[in-house]
């Protein structure tokens, strides 16, 4: 049984967003980080945020040497959001709202206004990996104001915001926004924005070491070399410009996986099902036939109990693991009888009937549960 790390609204991704907010005149309503607000207070013509996918705070501290560049710059550890995924955690990057506020809780979630479970950064069917055929799917059904768009209309002194990320994360259409297809790409993209004339704010996200972890392991040789790759490049570009701050950290970090449990072979739990279980592998929302809930919980227990928590409705919401702030109705919507919440290193899949479900991957490396590898993010100030 793996020892549990909650969210720490406190000390946040949210107050690394309060603190770049009020550095440029918007109240997200979460109070700043200390130590990034020293940082903004020096008044850097250029102000970064760079997000690496997957760099928790074990991963860089066990990948990269002590006198690294990023591991000199790490100033404190803070907590991501609950669950600890990208999905949850960049849209709270994105809007400086919390998952119960926002509503984007997982990578795969069952929308009743389609009737089917969407994965929702990608609008397809989260069984089947077919596109539904609507664009912005998600996004249609619980939109957001951005952070930046607050920046860019701040009645007193209006900021140009730029975003970096890969081709495929369209976030917004705007001139403002660069594209980049590899690492070098990336750095580049963010050098030559920082070299333009007057003051912005940079927004950047890259999806690595998250994948690279995913399929080798947090702490494979692979995933080493894949640190060593940003470290440097990191190295590199802080050392090109001499008006920037940097403000890194991660969405979330990584566990290692020892193996995945399939819940559609187990029948005294199948059969309690309502509906398909969805959310993520490390946090499973089940929605269960009416009267079968103690069943339900007992079969739970016995079987999975050491790997996973298994936390009711009530009590998600009354531990406040997903935020403050007003509850966005489809978070309501997305939290059945039961979250299945990661402690260990196991994982849960759950396959369909479908002709065309190929069935989940199981990965080496995985997050979204409780466990400090995945919670803790480093701050990395330079």
């Amino acid at each position: 049984m793996g020892s549990q790390c909650p969210p720490n609204y406190d000390a946040s991704i949210l107050n690394l967003m309060g603190s770049i907010g009020r550095r440029f005149g918007v109240d997200t309503g979460y109070a700043g980080l200390k130590r990034a607000d020293e940082a903004l207070r020096r008044g850097s013509r250029n102000v970064v945020l760079i997000v690496f996918d997957g760099m928790g705070a074990a991963a860089l501290q066990r990948n990269l040497p002590a006198d690294s560049f990023l591991r000199r710059g790490n100033v404190d550890t803070i907590s991501t959001v609950f669950p600890s995924t990208t999905v949850a955690a960049m849209t709270s990057f994105y809007s400086g709202l919390s998952p119960l506020e926002h509503g984007w809780l997982g990578w795969s979630l069952y929308f009743k206004e389609y009737a089917r479970t969407l994965d929702t950064f990608l609008d397809r069917d989260s069984f089947t990996k077919k596109p539904i055929g609507v664009n912005a799917a998600a996004r249609s059904i619980m939109p957001y104001e951005e952070l930046r768009e607050r920046i860019e209309a701040c009645p007193k002194d209006p900021l140009p915001v730029y975003t970096v990320n890969p081709p495929n994360v369209e976030r917004h259409p705007s001139d403002r926004r660069l594209a980049a297809a590899t690492l070098s790409e990336f750095f580049d993209a963010i050098k030559r924005v920082c070299q333009s004339p007057g003051e912005k704010l940079v927004l950047a996200y890259w999806p690595e070491p998250d994948g690279t972890m995913h399929e080798f392991g947090p702490y494979a040789a692979q995933s080493a070399a894949m640190f060593a790759g940003i470290d440097e490049g990191m190295a590199s570009l802080a050392g090109s410009l001499t008006d920037a701050l940097f403000l890194i950290t991660a969405d979330h970090g990584q566990i290692e996986i020892d193996g995945a449990v399939e819940l559609s072979e187990i029948p005294e739990l199948a059969e309690c099902l309502a509906m398909p279980p969805f959310m993520e592998a490390r946090a499973m929302s089940f929605f269960l036939i009416p009267g079968s809930q103690k069943r339900f919980a007992k079969a739970f227990k016995a079987r999975l109990g050491n790997d996973f928590l298994l936390m009711s409705r009530a009590e998600i919401f009354r531990r406040g693991l997903l935020g403050r702030g007003r509850v966005h109705p489809k978070t309501r919507d997305f939290i059945g009888d039961y979250l299945a919440i990661g402690r260990g290193r196991t994982m849960l899949t759950y396959k369909t009937r479908l002709p065309d479900d190929p069935g989940r991957t199981v990965f080496k490396g995985h997050h979204a549960g409780l466990c400090p590898d995945e919670m803790l993010v480093p701050l990395i100030i330079v």
